[in-house]
């Protein structure tokens, strides 16, 4: 992304507790936030470019992925 990155949890419908981490790599937390399933997540207007590493948590999932910023 150049700009922000957005995050949809996967679609359930009974708005279940989400949390999202995002780490540079250095593996320091640059960004985190909780809140529910039922809602889009933008974030990443202020970070620097570079690879982050998203760990987001639903439920009993967890979920880590890279993104790019350009």
């Amino acid at each position: 992304s150049n700009n922000y990155f957005t995050l949809r949890p996967a679609g359930n419908p009974n708005n279940q507790s989400v949390s999202l981490r995002v780490y540079n790599v250095n593996g320091q937390e640059v960004y985190s936030t909780t809140g529910f399933s039922n809602k889009d997540y933008r974030f990443g207007e202020r970070f620097i470019p570079g690879i982050y590493l998203v760990e987001f948590i639903q439920a009993d999932q967890r979920r880590t992925f890279k993104l790019v910023k350009q």
